[in-house]
């Protein structure tokens, strides 16, 4: 609508006076469209009393803007409405019907909203009414350490929440560690003495399974007499007692007497031919015995410690050493003798087929042959720490039909391989062929008194022994050529700027041969550009200029055509940006860093 543009005095006036006639005042202009506007105060009276759709029937100053259009869409008629009671309403006609009455929200006031979204509220004591609107769900928090986040499930349907104090029933829970107080009920429990549903799911009570147990046991008692049929009676605190041997049948074996109480085996008993069991000791005492109680496993026992195993992969010391003074092993001539001190005598020689063999010898005292028979050339295998993995490098022979003798250097020094990436240090490399070399530092090409350094370019060594030569000048000075970072184009040769910086440049002129861009292009010195698009608008970026450098561009297509500036370089002593309309052309020429591209 604009701006309201009387004076205070004029608003006063017209809300001091509450005759209808000046509505249509035109002392308050609207600068957007000059329609005439007023202000109206329309006193203390009940909105109760004289709208039909008024908020309160407090005693209320009402304030009513009229706006003198009819322009669609467009707020014709509005009022805003404070009542006694710290009310504050609205009310606007878009279409010629004043609306429903608007109520402000104040922080401190007790009012009732519909239809509200709230992102991120913060809820102090919220509050939820029952069905009948006369009593709540109050939630409180108690007073936290930090911030908790409480997830909801994602649930398929209606559901309950669970409380602590509520009598509830739970579906397709899983507890954890779960404490169950006073006694549990429901159908998953069965209270039955004789056990007779026997449900593999269901959970007896504690009477069902006492009852159970005293029927099975009712009939026996200490007096009673019980016949047990295939009865074991294990554990060490039974006691047999009043069993007379007369009385009871008992069978000894071969080598076994049989006296009160008491089963002997005979002295130097050679009959016994068998004696099994699971757990059998033979021995002395704990101290020095031979014990049988493991599986396919014999244990000899010295001091109370086992110091001998004997199982299926042969005799294992387990404590102490095997001490004796010869270890003699025969099979026919092949026999290996482990004398007193160490020493190993083999008949045949010792031959190993580990995949890792040790030799605690640090040195070995004159020639060491390594032979691998007819298999291959000897070889020695060096591998790498054994806690690391069985990475090894093997030393082969060659296959050579004469003696060949390596000898290694005097100082410490490493082995350089043939295809391995190495450093070279004071080489001297005669008649060398060196295919696709790999210089990171300076290469430097002396030829010794005889003449200056050169480098020499073979043809295809297929063609012949032709080749181009390049030799440095007899100087008295230092040279450096600095080559251009870009290949050039057709028909430019390399110029100098007397200074050893080399560039490309056109060799039949100033200027290169006409080029014809289309796109986004950064220039050259010396480029004669046309540039042709028919409506996409380009840009052509000047080089980086040097003095007496020169670019032409010329627009032959209906897209307009940017000049760029080089980073901060002027065109016409001006830091922005040129442009080149349809049939313009414009050439350039860099004069110094004030003035920058001339334009001629």
């Amino acid at each position: 609508m604009g701006q309201l543009t009387q004076t205070t005095t004029q608003v006063q006036t017209l809300l001091n006076d509450a005759d209808a006639s000046n509505v249509g005042n035109t002392s308050i202009s609207d600068a957007s469209d000059t329609k005439s506007t007023a202000v109206k105060k329309s006193g203390f009276y009940s909105l109760g009393a004289s709208a039909s759709n008024a908020p309160s029937s407090d005693r209320s100053v009402m304030i009513s803007a009229v706006r003198n259009t009819a322009a669609s869409g467009e707020i014709r008629y509005g009022q805003i409405v404070l009542t006694e009671g710290s009310g504050l309403y609205w009310a606007v006609d878009d279409n010629g019907t004043l609306s429903s009455w608007s109520e402000a929200i104040g922080t401190a006031t007790t009012q009732t909203l519909t239809n509200k979204t709230l992102t991120s509220p913060v809820l102090t004591t919220p509050q939820i009414n029952d069905s009948a609107a006369d009593h709540q769900y109050i939630f409180a928090a108690a007073n936290l350490a930090a911030d908790r986040t409480v997830s909801l499930p994602l649930l398929a349907g209606n559901d309950t929440f669970v409380f602590e104090a509520f009598t509830q029933t739970l579906t397709n829970k899983t507890l954890t560690s779960a404490v169950l107080n006073t006694g549990v009920s429901g159908t998953a429990v069965l209270d039955e003495d004789n056990m007779a549903s026997d449900s593999a799911t269901q959970l007896a009570t504690q009477q069902s399974i006492k009852a159970y147990v005293d029927g099975q046991v009712s009939g026996v008692t200490a007096s009673s007499t019980t016949t047990f049929t295939n009865k074991t009676i294990s554990g060490s605190n039974n006691t047999l007692s009043n069993i007379a041997m007369s009385s009871t049948a008992f069978v000894a074996g071969t080598g076994l007497t049989l006296s009160t109480n008491t089963v002997n085996i005979d002295a130097a008993q050679t009959g016994i031919t068998s004696l099994l069991a699971t757990d059998i000791k033979i021995g002395e005492d704990d101290q020095t015995k031979v014990d049988f109680g493991t599986a396919n496993e014999i244990h000899l026992y010295a001091d109370n410690t086992k110091r001998v195993t004997i199982d299926s992969t042969g005799l294992t010391v387990n404590s102490g050493s095997l001490e004796t003074a010869t270890i003699d092993f025969t099979d026919g001539d092949n026999a290996l003798t482990i004398a007193d001190g160490g020493g190993i005598t083999a008949a045949a020689g010792i031959t190993s087929t580990a995949a890792a063999n040790a030799f605690g010898a640090s040195s070995v005292t004159g020639a060491l042959s390594l032979k691998n028979g007819s298999t291959s050339a000897g070889f020695a295998e060096f591998f790498e720490d054994s806690g690391n993995g069985t990475n090894k490098v093997t030393l082969i022979g060659p296959a050579s039909t004469a003696d060949v003798t390596v000898t290694l250097p005097a100082s410490a020094d490493t082995l350089v391989g043939k295809a391995t990436t190495d450093t070279l240090t004071n080489k001297t490399l005669t008649t060398p062929t060196i295919t696709t070399p790999v210089v990171n530092a300076g290469l430097q090409l002396k030829n010794g008194s005889t003449s200056a350094g050169f480098l020499e370019f073979f043809e295809d060594s297929g063609n012949g022994t032709n080749k181009v030569t390049l030799i440095g000048p007899a100087s008295t000075a230092d040279i450096t050529l600095t080559l251009p970072s870009s290949d050039g184009d057709d028909g430019q040769a390399l110029t100098t700027n007397g200074s050893g910086v080399l560039s490309f440049a056109s060799s039949g002129g100033a200027y290169t041969a006409w080029a014809i861009k289309t796109t986004n292009y950064t220039a050259s010195a010396s480029d004669q550009l046309v540039c042709n698009h028919a409506s996409t608008a380009f840009t052509i970026t000047l080089p980086a200029g040097s003095a007496n450098d020169t670019v032409i561009i010329a627009n032959a297509g209906a897209a307009l055509v940017t000049v760029g500036r080089n980073g901060s370089q002027k065109i016409n002593s001006v830091a922005a940006d040129g442009t080149v309309p349809q049939g313009n052309s414009v050439q350039l020429v860099y004069v110094d860093d004030t003035i920058g591209w001339f334009e001629i």
